[in-house]
């Protein structure tokens, strides 16, 4: 009898606890998309290995938008999701619309030879096409660069590298192979100044950026030295540097001289590379090539590439057919899983999926957009962080499909210096999930 009842006990006993159990484990909110995009980046950030901002799209919604750090140390300006940054090559992917444009409306074919435009260069056979490619043979200026540093004493522009390479030979029969070339974007923002009349500059404001209503603009030293001279003329406190940091100006030309109009203070990103023996951000930001244009140019915030790929996706600058012949794939670099579009790079085992990355100074971004389900990542950053861009970025595609993912682990010197960056830089944040509404980021569409 005692037995029977013992055994009573413990059945009630293990059914109280087995239904407690699964009341709590059921009871647990299952973290959405969001949350763990922002878990992500939290845990990026906040062990020294991330600063910068971050955008997720999926299904054409915004579903993650988040800036984390400084754009700014000396200055101690926030990271926004307003705040443009240097996205280096990711760039190229406006210079190729703003060819595609003038191929629309009927100024230039793409099997054009460039020495129509360009004539001061030797390049026997190279067309528009091969430029856009990367098929043209044309060596890459940066494999020039202790020569053309030691050369120029002064910050390049577009004119000194077609001068530089004038006489020199191509690396291969043009269309016969591929082959990454900075040179060529840069050929094809002069070949849309010469053509369209108006420097590259302002040709992405007035065709890309206004009628989208973007804040983005080029980045020009050669544009800031003029307004610099204009502004000490005329006895203001403006100094050389701060121009340079980041207010957005508009140049008009006329028969005589140049006049400065500030049409709006928009402060850039500053680049960075913290120093692996002690920690210390150092400024690495201005260069010798930053007077050239078409290849690396471009400022442009994540709340900018919001507009952006919604332009892609309704082709509002160029036909369904135009930009679909820049995410084609045309030819696959020696040992890589893309290949090359106009502009894009295309991974080769998912066609559907274009994209860039962006390597200058103390600057990393990239973009990818999936066109099988409107699905966008936008990761942009002003503190080197190297080949780790990869890393995060098979986190958020991990994500969005659902599968389970390992938070990067910081470098050595990270780890290291991690009280450096404590102390020093950073920024507490909250999960966005535990702040009010009101301050979460807003889709614009």
């Amino acid at each position: 009898m005692q037995s029977k009842y013992s055994l009573l006990i413990f059945l009630t006993l293990w059914w109280f606890v087995s239904q407690n159990s699964h009341a709590q484990t059921t009871s647990l909110p299952i973290p959405s998309k969001a949350e763990q995009l922002d878990d992500l980046f939290l845990a990026l950030y906040n062990t020294n290995q991330f600063n910068g901002s971050v955008l997720v799209i999926e299904e054409g919604k915004v579903i993650y938008h988040r800036a984390l750090g400084w754009a700014n140390v000396a200055e101690r300006d926030t990271f926004q999701t307003y705040t443009p940054i240097r996205v280096a090559s990711v760039s190229k992917q406006f210079t190729s619309m703003a060819v595609m444009m003038l191929k629309e409306a009927g100024k230039i074919t793409y099997s054009d030879d460039v020495r129509m435009y360009l004539p001061e260069l030797s390049f026997e056979g190279v067309t528009i096409k091969n430029l856009l490619e990367h098929s043209s043979g044309i060596p890459d200026y940066f494999a020039y660069d202790s020569d053309l540093s030691r050369r120029f004493n002064r910050t390049m522009n577009n004119q000194d590298l077609i001068d530089y390479f004038a006489k020199s030979k191509l690396l291969f029969k043009p269309g016969s192979q591929c082959q990454y070339s900075n040179t060529n974007y840069v050929y094809l923002a002069t070949i849309v100044e010469r053509i369209s009349g108006m420097p590259f500059d302002q040709f992405l404001k007035k065709n890309i950026f206004a009628p989208l209503h973007m804040s983005a603009f080029v980045y020009n030293t050669s544009t800031h030295t003029t307004v610099d001279t204009i502004l000490v003329k005329a006895g203001t406190s403006a100094r050389w540097d701060t121009l340079r940091q980041g207010n957005k100006i508009e140049i008009l030309q006329t028969t005589t001289q140049r006049y400065e109009l500030k049409t709006r203070l928009l402060k850039r990103a500053i680049g960075y590379d913290p120093d692996p023996a002690n920690g210390q951000w150092n400024v690495l930001d201005y260069n010798v090539y930053d007077g050239m244009m078409g290849e690396k140019d471009v400022c442009i915030s994540t709340e900018d590439f919001i507009k952006w790929d919604e332009a892609l996706h309704n082709h509002r600058l160029v036909s369904d057919a135009s930009f679909a012949e820049a995410v084609t794939p045309y030819g696959v670099p020696s040992g890589e899983d893309y290949s090359f579009g106009r502009g894009w790079k295309i991974y080769n085992d998912r066609p559907h999926v274009s994209f860039h990355h962006g390597y200058y100074r103390g600057f990393r971004t990239y973009i990818q957009r999936n066109r099988g389900n409107c699905n966008t990542i936008v990761i942009l950053s002003n503190r080197s962080i190297g080949r780790k861009i990869y890393d995060m970025y098979h986190c958020v595609e991990n994500i969005l499909a659902g599968e389970p993912y390992e938070v990067p682990e910081p470098k050595p010197w990270e780890k290291k210096f991690l009280d450096v960056f404590e102390s020093q830089y950073k920024i507490q944040y909250e999960p966005l999930h535990t702040l009010p509404k009101v301050q979460l980021a807003n889709d614009p569409r």
